[in-house]
């Protein structure tokens, strides 16, 4: 079992529940007890996962990418907020996150902010009621906790589902709904290795120095330097912008926003070499399948005219 403490880890590869194959023990003892949920974490449980059932997957379980959980805590959050008669305060993501809080945001009167990697900047952001990372990372309770923390979070999210189960319906129904309410978003990740560091960061200056101006055909609206910050475009200093904490602070981080409203953020990994691209796309148009459809359609259209002009 994975419940017994052992410092070696020995039923995993990596004790990261983003990894691979680490939550197959999970979902081996789900399908044994027919488990509606799964809740994981890492060693240090400042992190949170999740896993639902999937009958489209041999494993049976699928987990919800780190993005759709912060839309979900993130949903919770502003209507807790908005039900205690609160007014004002601001939900948070950083900026390789989904923005899919600035629609809820809007929809309750909110502000929102993106900041730079990390919940030191997350933390700050003022009036702040929920924060989140795509990488599992959740500030969900603020008042009490000022970083990540995957058990404050994994309680709200254990309420919420409960809350949900009641009324007959499960975190996909709540998701659905989501879509529905504030459109659909959708997201991936593209990890480029290279041999070394230094590579990275030459291929980085590349794209820095011939930004493109087209991704599949769709043009790029604004293109965004983060690395200078007293150059921002118009997009980044408005009200819900990373400088909306109080901070500016430089970051190697290049921002392509499309006319379509999809969008494009490149940064070399500070640790490995590997240059990491995150993509974002959204439809609000037609049902919810028609727009969780479009949205997943629009995102592999994106990925793939990435990987072709950046030849990667």
């Amino acid at each position: 079992t994975q419940d017994t403490p052992d410092g070696s880890f020995p039923t995993v590869a990596f004790p990261n529940p983003e990894e691979p194959g680490a939550l197959d023990e999970a979902y081996s003892k789900a399908r044994e007890v027919g488990a509606d949920l799964i809740i994981a974490h890492d060693p240090d449980a400042d992190r949170l996962a999740v896993a639902l059932p999937d009958s489209e997957s041999a494993a049976g379980f699928s987990p919800l990418t780190g993005n759709q959980l912060g839309l979900l805590l993130g949903w919770q959050a502003a209507q807790e907020h908005s039900a205690a008669g609160k007014t004002g305060g601001t939900l948070a993501c950083t900026i390789v996150s989904s923005p899919a809080l600035s629609k809820i945001a809007a929809a309750y009167g909110l502000n929102y902010a993106e900041t730079l990697s990390g919940f030191k900047w997350v933390s700050r952001v003022p009036g702040l009621i929920f924060g989140f990372e795509e990488a599992l990372g959740y500030l969900s309770r603020p008042n009490l906790v000022k970083d990540k923390d995957g058990i404050s979070a994994s309680a709200d999210l254990l309420k919420l589902a409960l809350d949900l189960h009641a009324e007959g319906k499960t975190l996909r129904d709540k998701l659905a709904d989501a879509a529905e309410k504030f459109g659909s978003f959708a997201s991936t990740q593209v990890t480029v290795r290279l041999a070394t560091v230094a590579a990275v960061l030459e291929l980085t200056e590349i794209i820095r120095g011939n930004p493109p101006t087209h991704f599949d055909g769709v043009k790029v609206e604004f293109f965004t330097d983060l690395l200078n910050p007293d150059l921002l475009n118009p997009d980044l200093l408005s009200s819900n912008s990373l400088t909306s904490g109080g901070f500016s602070q430089p970051a190697n981080v290049l921002k392509f926003m499309l006319e379509d409203g999809s969008r494009v953020m490149i940064r070399p990994s500070g640790t490995e070499p590997k240059l990491k691209l995150y993509l974002d796309t959204f439809s609000d148009e037609g049902s919810v399948v028609q727009r969780t459809t479009a949205a997943k359609e629009a995102l592999e259209r994106l990925e793939a005219g990435v990987r072709s002009t950046l030849g990667i």
